[in-house]
């Protein structure tokens, strides 16, 4: 066998390996994705974050979410924070908005970013405050754009006031990151909206529909079911004694014996997300035994699952 058809034979298999570790046929993914995918746990990161939203949430390079404390031009009145809003309702909102791209209308964002940015959204601005709104880079591969689809970025503004659900897109469908490594920095700032300026190259389409306001050509609105996040429950009172009833008389009790301390029971999503890592780590190791990938890309796939632990 020589040494083209050996290696377009490892290939195969790692692509197969990848497809079934990940619950998906090899047919419908390019080389590239399918080993993108097969160590993506952007999801349960996203469960994660959402249960303590304090940091910038890195997804890649080219991929963050973040709760940002408004400052200079963001500042104003302030944001009707926390609010409680479904991750349906979201999903509906940002699956709905289209711009003008060229001579096309398209959608802004691709079904896997609408996925990931409706439960960051949804969750996160439940423990936002009034002066907080969750900024966004996304970056995703637009299969409506071509055969193999066109890898692009979007970024935005997110917050809820006057009773709506508000979106400031800073860029759209951006190619910016054609042909860029990581640690080199895109041909075009990606800045996330702004209050103050409207974005010169961003064009949303007026749908029309209901419950929908275009405020700017950069600036969109939903109204949205929302509600304030349920507070904990107060501790039920104890009820008085009757005033006639006489004092009783308890025996000492025996001290109960010292029980041990039991461990910190993790979150369930928080658990899913160690144990896709703890699959990603041995699957790898597989991989590597087996000579499907190299050393060098053994250690760096390693070190990215390290970093989400």
């Amino acid at each position: 066998m020589n040494r083209s058809n050996f290696s377009a034979r490892r290939l195969c298999v790692a692509l197969a390996t990848a497809a079934a570790f990940a619950g998906a046929p090899a047919a419908h993914a390019s080389p590239l994705d399918g080993l993108t995918d097969l160590f993506s746990d952007s999801e349960s990161r996203i469960t994660v974050w959402v249960a303590n939203p304090t940091d910038r949430l890195n997804l890649s390079p080219w991929d963050y979410i973040e709760l940002q404390q408004r400052s200079g031009a963001e500042k104003g009145a302030p944001n009707q924070h926390p609010v409680q809003l479904s991750d349906d309702a979201v999903t509906r909102a940002l699956s709905s908005v289209q711009v003008i791209l060229g001579k096309d209308t398209v959608a802004l964002f691709e079904q896997a970013e609408v996925s990931r940015l409706a439960r960051a959204i949804a969750g996160s601005l439940t423990k936002a405050g009034p002066d907080q709104d969750l900024v966004f880079v996304s970056t995703s591969r637009h299969k409506e754009l071509g055969a193999y689809g066109a890898k692009l970025t979007n970024t935005g503004r997110v917050f809820y006031a006057d009773g709506a659900l508000q979106l400031i897109v800073g860029v759209q469908l951006s190619d910016a990151l054609i042909g860029l490594r990581p640690g080199n920095r895109p041909i075009r700032a990606l800045e996330p909206g702004t209050r103050a300026k409207s974005a010169d190259r961003v064009k949303i389409v007026d749908s029309g529909q209901r419950g929908v306001r275009l405020v700017r050509n950069d600036w969109i609105a939903f109204q949205l079911d929302a509600a304030a996040p349920a507070a904990p429950a107060a501790p039920a009172a104890s009820a008085a004694p009757a005033a006639s009833a006489a004092p009783a008389v308890v025996a000492p009790v025996a001290a109960p014996a010292a029980q041990p301390v039991a461990s910190p029971v993790l979150d369930p999503a928080v658990q899913r997300h160690f144990s896709q890592q703890e699959s990603r780590l041995v699957l790898l190791k597989r991989l590597r035994d087996q000579g499907l990938i190299t050393e060098a890309e053994y250690e760096a796939k390693r070190a990215e699952a390290l970093k989400n632990l």
